[in-house]
């Protein structure tokens, strides 16, 4: 920096503190005016020895603009940088899930139907998200076209799509259910030693006023009684069959005949019985405008067009559903309640369209990773590619026999 004087149109002297710089772009040297002084004229008034005064004030200025030419080395943290928009996030657990569908052969078994009777409809694709929005997000109240984006699934179909590829759903059920059935026999998981007779009540439920269409909550519902799923377990608690029936489940002859009607089927000759006075799990249906939202089925479907297929395939997503959690809780051993909270809370944010950042770790999480062949996921940060290569491991994981140690 040095000192300048420059005559002024009005005939003053004005002194400034100046700084040349080099220009690459214009490859010449550019004078920056760092201050001005003032005139000569004013100055000498008030500063008697101004050259003195002046070179004091270039020295300031030089001090002044050292600070910013050190080099700072600042480290900044990535969760510091993190966009908490809902469109960041995704369920990174539902990658368990995942696996354990791949490994029931599902995807393959309805890609196969579909094909041989020429439905264009990506049927597996819609059950697949049926199954694990199910599985990791249990009490969530939207339906299932808005979280298709919170999994690490392809959802390669259109919203209409979701309702269309329920009749098929139902076509596809008794031997979807045989094909399961069949892969865990192989394996050895079904233990017959004793099998149980559960029954499951499935509630929708209605706000008390009308003009709660913003969500329901528990004081401003009331339940009304819809449909009873029965199911026969093994003697770890693996369904193994399932019927729908409608009636009071505390009506003697409704248990009965649906249990008759079962036992024959499946050729069972002894069982117990555990009677059920609360239900586990609740249909709920949401009010937006003049439609009623079922939990996962369809987007916008009114209560009167609530035809058997949904039924169905509600039913269908529910045992499979419970398949794969009572699966994981044999693996590893934790309760299906805990398994079912690590894999809601298993979220993951994005960084920069390159990294993930797991927010939930536990004992209980880290042990159910193991168990399954994804420690990976126990890591703090996960890149993209890290992430796509574990879900291709998931797509084409096999079962193997429970009582068999794996590496």
């Amino acid at each position: 920096m040095y000192l300048k004087k420059s005559r002024r149109t009005n005939g003053k002297t004005q002194l400034s503190v100046m700084q040349d710089c080099w220009d690459n772009k214009a490859r010449r040297v550019r004078h920056y005016t760092i201050e001005t002084l003032g005139n000569l004229e004013d100055l000498i008034k008030t500063h008697p020895d101004v050259d003195t005064w002046a070179d004091s004030q270039v020295k300031r200025c030089e001090e002044e603009f050292k600070f910013p030419l050190y080099k700072v080395d600042i480290c900044i943290h990535p969760a510091q940088r993190i966009d908490r928009n809902t469109s960041n996030q995704k369920n990174i657990g539902s990658i368990i899930p995942l696996s354990v569908y791949a490994a029931l052969g599902i995807d393959t078994n309805i890609k196969n139907f579909t094909h041989k009777h020429k439905i264009p409809l990506n049927v597996s694709a819609v059950l697949k998200l049926l199954v694990i929005d199910r599985v990791c997000n249990h009490y969530s109240l939207c339906p299932i076209w808005e979280n298709k984006e919170l999994y690490f699934i392809q959802s390669m179909f259109q919203e209409q799509d979701i309702s269309h590829a329920l009749d098929t759903l139902v076509e596809t059920k008794e031997h979807l259910c045989m094909h399961i059935n069949r892969v865990m026999q192989e394996c050895k998981w079904f233990d017959f030693a004793s099998i149980y007779f559960n029954i499951i009540n499935f509630y929708y439920e209605t706000p008390l006023n009308s003009y709660d269409i913003d969500g329901i909550t528990n004081n401003k519902a009331t339940k009304c009684q819809c449909v009873k799923m029965a199911l026969l377990s093994d003697a770890h608690g693996l369904p193994f069959v399932y019927r729908r029936f409608s009636g009071d489940t505390h009506n003697e002859s409704d248990l009965q005949s649906a249990l008759n009607e079962m036992l024959a089927s499946e050729e069972v000759s002894k069982l117990y019985l555990f009677p059920h006075s609360q239900s586990e799990i609740s249909i709920r249906w949401l009010m937006r405008e003049t439609h009623q939202h079922i939990d996962c089925l369809t987007p916008a479907y009114k209560e009167e067009n609530w035809s058997d297929a949904h039924v169905e395939a509600y039913f269908l997503a529910s045992y499979i559903d419970r398949i794969i959690v009572k699966t994981l809780s044999l693996i590893s051993t934790l309760p299906c309640s805990c398994i079912i909270h690590e894999l809601t809370t298993m979220t993951s944010v994005c960084v920069e369209n390159k990294w993930w950042i797991l927010s939930h770790r536990t004992a209980d999480s880290d042990t159910l990773l193991e168990s399954v062949g994804f420690a990976d996921l126990k890591h703090k940060y996960l890149s993209t590619a890290h992430i796509k290569h574990l879900c291709q491991q998931a797509s084409k994981m096999k079962f193997f026999n429970p009582n068999t140690p794996t590496d």
